[in-house]
């Protein structure tokens, strides 16, 4: 019941126990995610056919099968979905609905925005990845959770995820605020803080925040602002890279900024912003080969 009560998720069968518990009808109680009858990605079903193909080509080579039945199907094409983000308008009324959040989810989305940062970089990091000096953020942890393991660290993504990355004046100084008021309130409770890491993002005891639980938090957070845009917390990552791609920054550094393994991927992703780019890039030349005539003073 506390579970629930926050806003976490609950799977079907105790939903309908509480809905014939409370005598109200399960639609008014809980918004169904997903259902039975939703399909596997393009994505999901290459994965798949990528991994049987590889275990029978392993049973060839035991000589266990005389050859690969996958070597005569067609892969599937994986899904190419258009990145969901906001426009800068749009973005600077998110950053002006975050002052009435908490010090500690307000910084935490301004940073992912600031950033382009994955959710599991960004509670992965420790104040130990911080140059203050040089302005500098290094990214080389990410933060998971499984509910027999409970929260954990693990590597990156891939090793292009491995990053460093220079931080604009705006997160920098956003961090240190963020640093004075962690410092304040661990001091303000003493004993009570029992984190023994130097993480950035905490709960009140200190301890590294559950990624879903910041992914739920943004989403109650939307539904409060309805005059916002619907987005998830990942619409973050994918607002940062447009608009450093519709602001002329290069692909290869969004790409590099982003820790995506190569620009080719970047490209496909945003290829929205990149067109968007491109015609503003079109518009410039049209400016310099056909300037407008000034009038003559005479």
């Amino acid at each position: 019941m506390i579970s629930i009560r926050k806003g976490n998720n609950v799977n079907q069968a105790n939903a309908e126990k509480l809905a014939a518990a409370l005598d109200m009808p399960l639609s008014e109680l809980f918004d169904i995610v997903g259902g039975a009858e939703k399909s596997l990605s393009g994505t999901t079903i290459q994965h798949y056919h990528r991994l049987i193909s590889v275990i029978l080509h392993t049973a060839v080579e035991w000589g266990v099968l005389f050859s690969n039945p996958c070597d005569r199907t067609q892969t599937p094409k994986a899904d190419i979905k258009e990145a969901k983000y906001i426009d800068e308008t749009q973005a600077n009324a998110l950053l002006q609905a975050l002052n009435s959040a908490d010090e500690t989810h307000r910084a935490i989305i301004r940073l992912l925005l600031f950033t382009g940062m994955r959710r599991g970089e960004i509670l992965g990091l420790r104040w130990s990845d911080v140059d203050f000096v040089n302005g500098t953020l290094r990214i080389c942890r990410t933060l998971g959770f499984l509910p027999d393991k409970g929260i954990f660290e693990d590597k990156t993504k891939n090793k292009s995820s491995e990053r460093e990355i220079r931080l604009s004046q705006i997160a920098l100084a956003d961090l240190k605020a963020h640093k004075l008021a962690q410092l304040e309130y661990r001091l303000s409770v003493g004993s009570h803080w029992t984190g023994r890491e130097d993480y950035i993002f905490t709960n009140d005891s200190g301890n590294p925040l559950r990624p879903d639980s910041v992914s739920s938090w943004f989403a109650k957070f939307m539904k409060n602002h309805p005059e916002l845009p619907p987005i998830t917390l990942h619409s973050l990552r994918h607002t940062n890279a447009t608009l450093q791609l519709a602001a002329g920054v290069p692909i290869t550094t969004v790409a590099k900024r982003l820790g995506h393994s190569n620009a080719a991927t970047t490209g496909r992703i945003y290829a929205h912003a990149i067109k968007s780019a491109d015609d503003n890039a079109a518009e410039k030349l049209d400016d310099i080969f056909s300037p407008k005539k000034k009038d003559i003073a005479v």
